[in-house]
């Protein structure tokens, strides 16, 4: 599961110690955009960084903490919390013992997401312990069109590649536009359930569909991964990309997509280079790339 995931999709991660500092550089960032008249923004990299962080010492602890201030900054700037992030967040209070606030949490999801209102209310269910079986109208449709992402198929034969894939994706469909269910609340859910595995893609459609409520599934299979011996260090990779309407099994869109691409986050001041391989680089970029597709892209969701 995501709680077991290590250090190793990027090399030198944040000091704890620094963590206070990016809280207090999202608040000012935020806060300054919104004094310049610029609509104010949540960062999403905020939530992809929390899923990295229950790798880490103390992860659920640490991963609650990045969303909470990232939460509170948006929330003081009138800024649209994205799908999803609330629900995550209640779910990482509900893992720390704090029930009550995870409730509050996971309520501002449906609220703000009416198209995520079966999901939360089974998701409530699971979170009070009142053993009532998941429930959901498996014909219902939404206005707004809502994704489940799958945890990728790693045919690649590189164990990296599909953690690295699966805390990249959701966050680039999002900023495509669309509701996409959240990660963590997702795997609890179907944990939780007892009906079915954590694994959502050994579960049925029509179950997850029952869960979630979910209008389209998101499916990724990874078929190449593979460091190129080059003075330039770059990592090829490859993957082919279907999202499938849950009701009729149709595809609404695919896409395969291939290109090298380099770990290497670069930084510092000046040409100073920061040698940090980050492995969730190329499966991001890969994943914008199949989305912006000139033949194949994904048309711009209803919140784009």
């Amino acid at each position: 599961g995501m709680s077991r995931k290590s250090d190793r999709f990027i090399a030198n991660p944040p000091r704890a110690c620094v963590i206070p500092l990016i809280y207090k550089i999202l608040s000012g960032l935020v806060m300054v955009l919104q004094l310049a008249g610029c609509k104010a923004t949540y960062d999403l990299g905020v939530y992809e960084q929390s899923l990295l962080a229950l790798g880490g010492p103390d992860g659920v602890n640490q991963s609650a903490a990045l969303l909470d201030q990232s939460i509170v900054s948006a929330e003081m700037v009138s800024a649209i919390i994205p799908p999803g992030v609330y629900a995550d967040h209640g779910i990482l209070l509900h893992m720390a013992g704090n029930k009550a606030e995870a409730i509050k949490q996971i309520s501002k999801e449906s609220a703000l997401y009416p198209e995520s209102k079966q999901f939360t209310d089974n998701l409530l269910r699971f979170i009070r312990n009142t053993g009532a079986q998941p429930s959901g109208d498996s014909s219902s449709r939404h206005r707004n069109p809502s994704v489940l992402v799958l945890p990728p198929i790693n045919k690649s034969g590189k164990p990296e590649a599909g953690p690295a894939f699966e805390m990249t994706l959701n966050r680039q469909f999002i900023e495509r536009g669309y509701y996409v269910f959240p990660t963590l609340a997702t795997q609890a859910l179907l944990s939780g359930t007892g009906a079915m595995p954590a694994d959502m893609s050994v579960a049925g459609p029509s179950y997850l569909h029952k869960l979630t409520g979910a209008d389209a599934i998101l499916s990724v299979t990874i078929t190449e991964w593979e460091p190129t011996w080059m003075i330039i260090p770059l990592i090829r990779v490859a993957a082919e990309y279907k999202l499938v309407d849950i009701a009729t099994g149709q595809d609404i869109w695919k896409s395969t997509a291939r290109d090298e691409f380099d770990p290497t986050v670069t930084g510092g001041g000046g040409p100073v280079t920061v040698m940090d391989k980050d492995l969730r680089v190329p499966a991001r970029r890969l994943t914008a790339k199949a989305l912006k597709s000139s033949e194949n892209g994904l048309p711009y969701g209803p919140y784009h």
